[in-house]
């Protein structure tokens, strides 16, 4: 220990943290590929042509719209002999499913229903959130709401505790999404996570409940993101002086749920005839290509940085398909924080 009451394991911890965050800012900025489009010419060539039996292919998927009802509260927490602790438990409910809201928004792709809204169509239908518990009557409230999806489940475990001056909440949740038109769970996962806020009390307890809510879906948004399809088309190609570095506009941008950063497949079709029914099929090919999402993003247009072999690259026709990726989960350094 030093005369300042630190201990050099404690320097050296500080000293690692601070080298992950620095490692962590780099990644982040370098994962969002910045450009000015005006510095690119524009690439003159064939519009793709469709075949007929794949035209269906480019159909969005409709208006997806998820609904999250109160997670069921299993947990057993022991009381920490807070005043208010009683109160942030009865929250608990709704401050795990503000949470999961919170970052299904951020996967984007889908309509999410508010609580207000959901609230809502409880009273119009007298529904009682209380009742829903059972997948047969939320599969009977989503078909009235005109949900796609619904998302709950139920919180198996909730641990919060305070050190030097702010709050810290691991949070265990059963996910469960469960399509509305089949009345199948499409997705059934345990996740947990921890997050803190600053400060203490009943306010940064609820932050961090929240926060690590949101967190834990982090680590399943691949399987999210390949249900909330985000679909649209290139619209227009453009190549740099040196002849280097591609770019392509696409038709979807922010009001569809695309983000800085996001990665899309592009795809080219053939039309292939079965050989004993001769019924023709539509062969959906993605191209060794990747996309990547650029800083010049708008509300239903951004540029993407186009990636691979110069083979592949070049087969890629203003009209062809492009389709979100689905998201990766939390790299190294957010699960080395994630878990500390």
């Amino acid at each position: 220990m030093n005369r300042n009451g630190l201990t050099y394991g404690s320097n050296v911890e500080i000293i690692l943290i601070s080298l992950i965050m620095t490692a962590l800012f780099l990644v982040s900025c370098a994962s969002i590929p910045t450009i000015d489009p005006s510095e690119f010419s524009i690439e003159t060539g064939p519009t793709i042509e469709i075949p007929d039996v794949c035209r269906e292919v480019y159909d969005t998927p409709g208006d997806i719209r998820l609904g999250v009802v109160d997670f069921s509260d299993r947990s057993r927490v022991s009381q920490p002999g807070w005043i208010w602790w009683r109160e942030v438990e009865m929250m608990l409910p709704e401050t795990v499913t503000d949470g999961v809201i919170d970052e299904l928004v951020n996967i984007g792709g889908a309509g999410v229903f508010t609580r207000t809204e959901m609230e809502k169509v409880l009273e119009e239908h007298e529904f009682q959130m209380s009742g829903l518990v059972d997948d047969a009557t939320i599969i009977d409230f989503a078909r009235l709401a005109g949900l796609s999806y619904i998302v709950t489940g139920s919180i198996n475990d909730i641990h919060v505790r305070t050190s030097n001056g702010s709050t810290n909440a691991d949070v265990d949740l059963t996910i469960r999404m469960i399509d509305v038109t089949t009345g199948e769970v499409v997705l059934s996962e345990r996740v947990n996570s921890r997050r803190s806020a600053e400060g203490t009390g009943h306010g940064p307890t609820v932050s961090a409940i929240k926060r690590a809510s949101a967190r834990a879906l982090e680590g399943i948004r691949p399987v999210f993101s390949r249900r909330l399809i985000i679909r649209g088309y290139i619209i227009q190609t453009r190549i740099d002086y040196k002849k280097e570095k591609r770019i392509a506009l696409i038709n979807i941008g922010e009001a569809q749920g695309m983000r800085e950063g996001y990665k899309v497949h592009i795809f080219t079709f053939q039309e292939i005839k079965d050989p004993f029914t001769g019924e023709s099929m539509c062969d959906k090919v993605r191209l060794q290509v990747e996309g990547t999402v650029t800083s010049q993003i708008q509300n239903n247009s951004a540029w993407i940085l186009l990636d691979g072999d110069i083979s592949q690259v070049r087969r890629i026709q203003n009209g062809a398909l492009i389709e979100r990726a689905p998201i990766a989960r939390p790299g190294i350094f957010d699960s080395i924080i994630q878990t500390r």
